[in-house]
């Protein structure tokens, strides 16, 4: 049996102002998502991973790329991660290539590269832009974000077989609206209404989908694709 093991390899960043990436859409899709609905939800974000005033704490010293030249991590852009709560998945997809492309001209370093956030819902689309945008020395892994279909499920074989190809990681992390949005994976039993209770639910995804993966033979059709789930503990692994 091949030994495995634990490291912190992910950072997660995000921009300020979503104005931030409209250079990276074209005029038309700049009009429709330059709107206060839209842009002005960006300070709400951070409610879906929020738990609760009561276990507030300092935060973490803000992420610079490159600020620790021994320390290699993947940058994921974690806004991305939350279309999988989006109704519009045509929207879903520029949104998160102008992340994409606003994350490799500003987060790649020599001790960082990023994680890709692909759209799940066109998984032939979204392999013909791992292909593309893969093979940039800045890309090191890509981010699947989470919908109702299982991992081990047929439809992801597309990505799979492109990340296979550039020997890439699939990084799976969850985006926070999880369990409360109705396009996102639901969590254990029923709607909860609680944050807490939502994120302590978190890892039952993980553990859900690494069953699915394992019984429904992803790694018997692409034996050398690599996974990483983060952010999901592992005490429960064993």
């Amino acid at each position: 049996m091949q030994a495995s093991m634990q490291v912190d390899c992910c950072r997660f960043a995000g921009v300020q102002q979503y104005g931030e990436i409209f250079p990276f859409m074209s005029e038309s899709w700049r009009r429709h998502f330059d709107r206060y609905e839209w842009v002005g939800s960006i300070d709400l974000a951070s409610n879906h991973i929020r738990v609760s005033d009561k276990f507030r704490h300092d935060p973490p010293p803000a992420y610079s790329p490159g600020s620790n030249p021994n320390e290699m991590c993947f940058v994921v852009p974690h806004q991305a991660l939350s279309v999988n709560g989006w109704s519009d998945s045509v929207a879903a997809d520029v949104f998160v290539e102008a992340l994409n492309a606003y994350a490799e001209d500003n987060w790649v370093s020599a001790s960082s590269k990023i994680a890709i956030v692909v759209s799940p819902f066109d998984p032939h689309a979204s392999a013909q832009r791992i292909r593309r945008r893969g093979i940039s020395e800045g890309v090191g892994a890509v981010a699947v974000p989470l919908i109702p279909t299982m991992l081990g499920s047929g439809y992801w074989d597309p990505v799979y077989d492109a990340c296979q190809e550039l020997e890439l990681p699939v990084l799976i992390h969850y985006s926070g609206v999880e369990g409360s949005y109705a396009g996102a994976p639901p969590l254990s039993g029923a709607a909860h209404s609680n944050p807490l209770s939502r994120l302590i639910l978190m890892p039952h995804l993980a553990e859900s989908n690494t069953a699915s993966l394992v019984f429904e033979g992803t790694f018997y059709r692409f034996p050398r694709l690599q996974l990483l789930f983060a952010g999901f503990g592992s005490k429960w692994v064993p």
